[in-house]
Parts: C-alpha cells; structure tokens; sequence
C-alpha cells in the first residue's frame, strides 16, 4: 500500500528507505518538527491518533538483536555492538514537549477540550531484529511501549 491519500498526512518524504517502509504499517502523520516553548527543536519519525490516545512514535530499524533495559541497548549487528541510551528516554522527552504545546493552542483552550496523554513508543520495524529487551521501562511498565 503506498503512502498518499487520505491515509497519511506526510509532512516530509522519510530519506530513509527502512523507515518508508515501517510506516506502511501505521496511519500517522510523519516526520515533522515542532519547536517547543523553549525555542527546542524536535523531530518526530510518527505521530498516531487512535483511541488509546495519541503516540509519539520513534523508529528504529536496525536489524541484528537487542539488548537492554531501562538505561541504554546495545545493537549486534554483523558482529559489531552499537549501545545507546533506551531511545524511550527520548521519545518521553519530546511527547511530553508535543503535549505541553498542544494543551496552549487557542483551537483547544477555546474548544474546553481534553487533550488525550501523548504517550511515547517505539517501533522496532526490522524484521530480522531479534529483541531481548528486559526489565521495567519508564512509567514503570515492562516494554509497554516498544512494538
């Protein structure tokens, strides 16, 4: 199924070939930046309206296998090992600048409406990935949030 019509609402084409393809899977809007009231410049892989609420969605897409906890992971690719920082971490940060700048919006302070939570998640979309994630994640759930 190709991105276009009234599925997506694409802001910018993805110049990564790995997460075009992760987003056949979603109805979202994609890859945008928002500037929060810091002047902080953030850029969002997904954003996902449904009726659990809004995720901000980060993309990773590295085949091999994952480790990790809370704290960071650690990627084995074609035997070399990436570690970073739990990319939740991240995305918590940006939902909870996306859903403070929501909230100001005259359209939803005029409206008296309830803004849903932005939650964080992530998208694992390789399909060879093998994940071998553990423990608790922020919010205090066990991979609630990485799909």
């Amino acid at each position: 199924m190709s991105m276009g019509g009234n599925r997506w609402h694409v802001i910018a084409e993805s110049n990564f070939p790995w997460e075009r393809e992760a987003l056949e899977w979603v109805r979202a809007w994609t890859n945008f930046e928002f500037i929060d009231d810091d002047g902080k410049i953030s850029e969002v892989d997904a954003l996902v309206l449904s009726s659990a609420g809004l995720f901000l969605v980060e993309i990773k897409s590295r085949p091999g296998t994952v480790d990790g906890d809370a704290h960071t992971w650690t990627w084995t690719t074609d035997g070399r090992e990436y570690t970073y920082d739990n990319p939740l971490l991240l995305a918590n940060r940006k939902a909870k600048r996306l859903a403070g700048l929501l909230r100001r919006q005259s359209a939803i302070t005029k409206a008296k409406i309830r803004l849903p939570f932005v939650e964080p998640a992530i998208f694992l979309s390789s399909t060879t990935l093998k994940s071998r994630l553990e423990g608790t994640f922020p919010g205090g759930r066990a991979n609630h949030h990485i799909v």
